[in-house]
């Protein structure tokens, strides 16, 4: 009897400390602030148990979404993927740092800034694209992404040369060009060392 007891003490124990089960992500699970101006909105938080696939909206309480807060995202372990609307101007820093699920997001062309570390540790992140209107990017953006195998890149935009450290042979040893070796497909990239393009 006394062994009895002790083992389904030791079970309501276990069960206690389990993380809290991951629920399928809902626009209901992101935490909105408006902006100084009155008439946007930031994305300031998401629920950490969100997981799966997560479409951001374009706009909330009838005015746009155009920023996604820092630390947003924090760890946000179980979101698979992520899209930005169009109305998306900026990414903050650290805003999808540790999302350890992450495979997929979308970076759409509306957005000008990309925060540093924004996309820090996200281990499991393989393709990210660029685009043509992200002018300031920030120091370290997607460091540690070690399943990183594709970038694409325009050549009018330059990103911190650390900007990748930790990914899977993407730069050659002391060098600010790219190293083919382990990326599936680079286009036209240019490195800018101060961090910023123009």
């Amino acid at each position: 009897i006394f062994l009895s007891v002790f083992f389904v003490a030791i079970l309501a124990l276990c069960l206690c400390i389990l993380p809290a089960r991951a629920e399928a992500a809902t626009t209901s699970d992101l935490y909105f602030q408006l902006n100084a101006d009155g008439k946007s909105y930031t994305v300031t938080g998401c629920n950490q148990s969100a997981s799966g696939a997560l479409t951001i909206p374009a706009t909330y309480n009838g005015y746009p979404v155009t920023t996604i807060g820092d630390v947003a995202f924090y760890h946000c372990y179980y979101l698979t993927s992520v899209t930005i609307p169009n109305s998306v101007e900026t990414i903050g820093s650290s805003a999808f740092e540790d999302c350890d699920s992450l495979t997929y997001i979308t970076i759409p062309d509306g957005v000008t800034t990309i925060g540093r570390m924004a996309f820090y540790g996200c281990d499991v992140l393989k393709t990210i694209t660029i685009p043509d209107s992200a002018v300031n990017i920030g120091v370290n953006p997607f460091v540690d992404c070690m399943a990183l195998t594709e970038i694409v890149v325009s050549d009018i935009v330059r990103v911190d040369s650390q900007g990748f450290y930790g990914t899977p042979e993407i730069f050659t040893s002391g060098s600010t060009e790219w190293a083919a070796a382990n990326v599936a497909s680079i286009i036209q990239s240019r490195i800018d060392p101060a961090g910023f393009a123009r």
